[in-house]
């Protein structure tokens, strides 16, 4: 359990990190240059739901790898979209586009998940 919650807890908030410069396009150099100011935001904004991502990946602990990866990846998109709806509610009206703001918080949630099924010991 603790390797799921460093798993979860602290490298996928730096992947989605990593995701949101690499979606961001024109704004990318930016986003690096202020990178102090922007990697707490998405550690706070997108560590919550990779946490509950990780604690439905343990409880799923006897499904297997590849069904928990497919759910964390629909779980994480969903609950990137509920965070990121309840502190800005005006991107609603933006369209399609924000929907690439859900790959934030899916496919590290897989990714980690993933990553997890690796670290899990295995029985003798």
């Amino acid at each position: 359990m603790k390797r799921r919650i460093l798993i979860f807890g602290l490298l996928g908030p730096t992947l989605s990190y990593l995701l949101f410069v690499l979606l961001s396009r024109e704004h990318a150099g930016l986003l690096v240059r202020s990178a102090w100011l922007v990697a707490p935001i998405v550690f706070v904004v997108e560590g919550g739901p990779l946490l509950i991502c990780g604690l439905l990946d343990f409880a799923m602990e006897r499904v297997h790898w590849w069904e928990r990866l497919a759910i964390a990846l629909l779980t994480g998109f969903a609950l990137t979209f509920v965070v990121i709806f309840a502190f800005l509610p005006n991107l609603a009206k933006a369209g399609p586009a924000i929907l690439q703001l859900g790959l934030v918080g899916a496919i590290p949630a897989a990714i980690c998940s993933f990553l997890a099924h690796l670290a899990a010991p295995r029985p003798a």
